[in-house]
């Protein structure tokens, strides 16, 4: 899948449709990287809900100048992101993930206007 055929600057920029696009095209990927972790203790649409926030991750902070194809670049997201919710909430018995535990999607050096406009981009993104 090549960088030009996917609206990767038009979803960072906020563009729900291009993001949406995204996703469309990356199903196959997002489903792999849950199949994957199944079995954690965590119930499958939260993972998956999870490996959308580390695709959303992957857009906004993909830079193409260093060379790595944007797939390359979101298996490693969303694989980081599925795994890094597996070891917190694995051995918990309630596998619920709470919306708040999403700051590391966050920027925390940019600006707080931003970062709750990025927040509620991402809500309107999830819902």
């Amino acid at each position: 899948m090549e960088n030009r055929s996917l609206p990767i600057r038009e979803a960072a920029d906020g563009d729900q449709q291009a993001f949406a696009q995204i996703v469309r095209r990356m199903e196959p990927l997002i489903l792999s990287q849950v199949r994957h972790i199944r079995g954690a203790g965590i119930e499958q649409e939260d993972l998956a809900q999870e490996a959308l926030m580390g695709l959303w991750a992957a857009v906004r902070r993909y830079q193409p100048e260093k060379g790595a194809a944007f797939t390359t670049y979101a298996t490693a997201c969303i694989r980081h992101r599925l795994i890094s919710v597996a070891r917190r909430y694995g051995k918990q018995e309630s596998a619920e993930i709470p919306m708040e535990e999403d700051l590391d999607l966050v920027d925390t050096t940019a600006d707080p206007a931003l970062r709750i406009q990025e927040r509620e981009a991402l809500e309107g993104l999830l819902d």
